[in-house]
């Protein structure tokens, strides 16, 4: 259940006469998507993708978490400051942000995503800043800088979402299709793949494999690295078994492969005729007769 909480329009009045000694400035960001809310609701609660898609988060350490709240501190930028952050979710496509900046700035942040027509869906951000009359000079500055922010970061999510919304258009789902803080913030495999026919499969012969060169194939929208060591196969999957990154030759790390969005680690899988299949993400994938068989 979802934290109950004041509303938005009640916090904007209420704050100002609870602190009338104070000065706000409000400020909105708006932007139209196409992808569902509950993947932009994961998006917003995934702290582990923030220091490779965003370059925050670098410092940080979580202090406290439920399903529906974490409070953290975080290194302010490259500043020499650490900053609380409490993040709060009041249900679904609603959020609560606050962090303070000096002691002398508080800083309300409220994110709504409802949803529109066919697929689209509006996000709004709203945010109110507090201080002293005598520092009411750098709000603007503080406001420009957290619309730019807000800017900047849906624009690095898109990779993200963008990936997530063509894999449900293929059949796959996810353990986060209910996401909250903390499934969205554990580095598990999640991703569902669809139910394949079973009646497919396709078939490498050895010899069309360059010794020690990957391969790329395709099998049901979930792809492979292949390479051939002499008389033995190493494999590693082409789709993030997490939350379903994209990887390419570019992740690779010598012998790794090191998701864009998560930095976990794939080691591949060796593969001999003696082997038993293997399977990954609903497929099997068995080395017999100088062949790869790729099956469900």
């Amino acid at each position: 259940m979802a934290i109950k909480s004041k509303t938005w329009d009640y916090l904007k009045k209420e704050l100002l006469k609870k602190f009338p000694n104070f000065i706000s400035t409000n400020g909105v960001f708006t932007k139209i998507l196409k992808y569902e809310v509950r993947d932009l609701d994961w998006n917003h609660m995934d702290g582990f993708h923030r220091p490779t898609i965003h370059d925050t988060y670098h410092e940080a350490i979580k202090f406290a978490n439920d399903k529906d709240f974490q409070f953290s501190f975080t290194r302010f930028g490259k500043t020499p400051l650490i900053i609380p952050v409490f993040d709060m979710r009041l249900g679904n496509g609603k959020f609560y942000q606050t962090f303070s900046i000096f002691n002398l700035f508080t800083i309300i942040c409220f994110t709504k995503i409802e949803k529109l027509e066919s697929s689209k869906v509006k996000q709004v951000i709203e945010w109110q800043i507090l201080s002293h009359p005598f520092l009411k000079f750098l709000h603007k500055f503080i406001s420009k800088k957290i619309y730019n922010l807000n800017k900047i970061q849906t624009e690095e999510d898109f990779v993200i979402r963008e990936r997530r919304f063509y894999l449900r258009s293929k059949g796959f789902k996810f353990e986060t299709d209910n996401p909250n803080y903390i499934n969205s913030n554990n580095l598990k495999s999640k991703l569902i793949p669809p139910n394949f026919d079973s009646k497919k499969s396709l078939e490498i012969k050895l010899e069309n494999l360059l010794n020690n060169k990957k391969k790329l194939v395709e099998f049901n929208s979930i792809s492979f690295f292949i390479q051939r060591n002499q008389n033995t196969l190493l494999i590693w999957p082409g789709i993030c078994t997490h939350e379903g990154a994209q990887l390419n030759k570019d992740c690779f790390k010598d012998k790794s492969l090191i998701c864009p969005w998560h930095n976990l680690v794939f080691k591949p899988f060796k593969l001999s005729s003696n082997d038993p299949p293997i399977k990954i993400l609903g497929v099997n994938l068995l080395f017999s007769d100088k062949k790869l068989k790729i099956f469900p």
